[in-house]
């Protein structure tokens, strides 16, 4: 005989959330840069994960509260899909199956939710999957099983050997995530371990429901030999269920949330922007294209205005600036089309000269006079935004890295540097 909280044959929600989930996967495909076929099997880009949705920590301190739940439903690739519903095929069949479709739908939503803001609180970089909230459903089914397997025993009745499934599931899981937090870092351990808690919580709130509709006599029995069920029990009766988990979760969201890091909100700003970018990348090969409509329209931000800012750099050591401007004369050079048609002959054995005096430098910037620093800002954030609108993102980030060299207090140049770097990397 065993002991079941409830019986619900029907795993509609489990069906609903499978469905969601490939459809997502889907039309993350349909979206990538990289072409449906190449993203389905390989994962979308980045900056397609960023676009539908997924947790980027600086774009939750600037109030997209929805990336806590979007991110529950992507995922990066097609691996990732495979287990992830595997999971939720077998684990949340059998949780609604057991306890109900309200009960599966509410713990594995609030679960994943949990798990994201874990990972805000803990974990920098950008993560999306399913994990969490599976994370959340197991640990409760784990507790709600080991609970039934205390009552069978205390009743002499035959136990229910799912717990000792799960317990060997559970371990495994366990050494999974401290061995991949340490040996790959995308794997976001803070995830897992919120949505555990979460999951832990719900199992524990529902055996205590269940076990208040018992008979006192049966309780007293139980009070006796389970002290675990007894703080249960007495944790449930002063309504602290809900109180202190969520007392916690909302002093460390507040802290972090008003104590938010500048840079990171630059760099979420940068990504956010990047994905929503709809400009075709250009190489410096195409500059041919836009280079007499450059000189017509723009004739103080072409390739010669930018040469003279690099020398003018170089002669007053602001070394780290004038790397990254030196850098796209180096790439042109290298295209012998290039370097005969869009470099002046007298520039071609200095870029060889001052790459080799840069190297010797130490990598820093000497101070410049305010007035020269702003004038040089403000050319490389124009000239900056004229190539960035064109897709020279090459060329742009360069210029902002500049820009953000010569004030650092303006963030516009350091998202668009970060916006530029993020399109070079998804275009190749």
């Amino acid at each position: 005989m065993q002991f079941h909280i409830k019986m619900n044959v029907s795993r509609i929600f489990t069906q609903i959330l499978l469905i969601v989930n490939i459809v997502m996967y889907i039309c993350l495909c349909l979206d990538s840069s990289k072409g449906f076929w190449i993203a389905f099997a390989q994962g979308p880009s980045i900056l397609t994960l960023v676009k539908f949705g997924a947790k980027v920590n600086g774009l939750i301190d600037l109030g997209q509260f929805y990336r806590f739940v979007f991110p529950i439903f992507i995922h990066a690739n097609l691996v990732h899909l495979i287990f992830n519903m595997m999971g939720l095929w077998y684990i949340g069949g059998l949780y609604e199956y057991s306890l109900g479709k309200f009960r599966f739908i509410l713990t594995y939503l609030l679960s994943g939710i949990a798990g994201n803001i874990f990972s805000y609180l803990f974990v920098k970089q950008i993560s999306v999957g399913a994990s969490g909230a599976l994370f959340g459903i197991f640990l409760s089914l784990f507790v709600i099983y080991k609970y039934e397997d205390l009552i069978a025993k205390t009743l002499s009745l035959t136990r229910n050997q799912k717990s000792k499934e799960l317990e060997k599931i559970l371990i495994v899981n366990i050494l999974l995530n401290v061995f991949g937090s340490i040996l790959f870092p995308v794997f976001d351990w803070a995830c897992h371990l919120g949505g555990s808690l979460a999951g832990c919580f719900f199992g524990l709130y529902f055996i205590s429901k269940h076990f208040d509709k018992m008979h006192l006599s049966f309780q007293k029995v139980v009070f006796k030999k389970f002290i675990f069920i007894r703080l249960v029990h007495n944790l449930n009766h002063f309504k602290l269920w809900v109180f202190i988990p969520f007392l916690i979760f909302v002093t460390m969201f507040t802290y972090r949330y008003l104590n938010s890091n500048r840079e990171e909100k630059i760099f979420g700003a940068g990504v956010y922007e990047a994905a929503w970018n709809s400009t075709a990348y250009l190489t410096l090969q195409d500059i041919g294209i836009y280079q007499e409509y450059l000189n017509r329209e723009f004739p103080n931000e072409t390739l010669p205005k930018i040469w003279e800012l690099t020398e003018n750099l170089i002669q007053k050591e602001q070394t780290m600036t004038a790397f990254q401007l030196l850098m796209i004369f180096s790439d042109i050079e290298k295209n012998s089309y290039l370097s005969s048609h869009y470099l002046l002959p007298q520039w071609i054995p200095k870029i060889q000269e001052y790459k080799s005096k840069l190297f010797t430098l130490p990598m820093k910037n000497q101070p410049l006079s305010e007035d020269k620093e702003n004038q040089i800002f403000q050319f490389c954030l124009k000239t900056g935004n004229t190539y960035y609108s064109l897709g020279f993102y090459d060329i742009s980030y360069a210029l902002f890295h500049c820009a953000a060299q010569m004030n650092k207090n303006n963030s516009d140049s350091k998202v668009k540097m970060t916006s530029s770097q993020f399109l070079i990397q998804n275009s190749r």
